[in-house]
């Protein structure tokens, strides 16, 4: 296979489907604000990813796995086309126990990492709906029950509501 190039990517994020906004991510002109001042320093293109020489990117398995965004320069979100869903791997850890999941279960760690980190209710909101996360509100009031519940406060209990979260809304593929 050739180099993985943007605007292969770009291309497959129109045919998914996916927002304006996420184009406007991946070409690194947000206008919108919330999503400039939430997302603009941690969500971009996948370069590191893209600047791998051919060879190399198919480590990645580029073919299958096709990369969408980066989050923070370390997670890759891409499109898995075997299974026609989204995954999301660490580049340092490479492809290890790939879980197929949907839009939203893809991004259901985003979600709650912008309400652990007090991101004001109504600016995600406003990204979920930007990004079209459909189930982020009845996601968000889970949280708040649990959280207020003290049922959030162990790794354990945190695996537990995201597993019951991803079964709920079939968020896995």
């Amino acid at each position: 296979m050739e180099k993985l190039n943007e605007n292969y990517i770009r291309n497959l994020i129109i045919k998914l489907g996916l927002t304006d906004t996420i184009i406007e991510i991946f070409d690194e002109h947000i206008s919108d604000e919330v999503i400039a001042e939430e997302l603009g320093y941690s969500w971009s293109k996948p370069y590191s990813i893209l600047e791998l020489p051919a060879e190399v990117q198919q480590e990645y398995q580029v073919d299958k796995y096709i990369p969408l965004l980066s989050l923070n320069n370390t997670q890759i979100i891409a499109y898995d086309a075997g299974r026609d869903g989204y995954i999301k791997y660490d580049v340092e850890q490479g492809l290890e126990d790939l879980t197929c999941y949907t839009w939203d279960g893809v991004l259901l760690e985003e979600l709650t990492f912008w309400w652990e980190n007090e991101v004001e209710e109504e600016d995600i909101e406003h990204i979920a709906k930007k990004i079209e996360l459909k189930h982020y509100a009845p996601i968000l009031k889970s949280l708040e029950e649990h959280s207020e519940a003290g049922l959030l406060s162990t790794f354990e209990t945190q695996k537990i509501w995201f597993e019951k979260m991803y079964k709920e809304f079939n968020l896995k593929k």
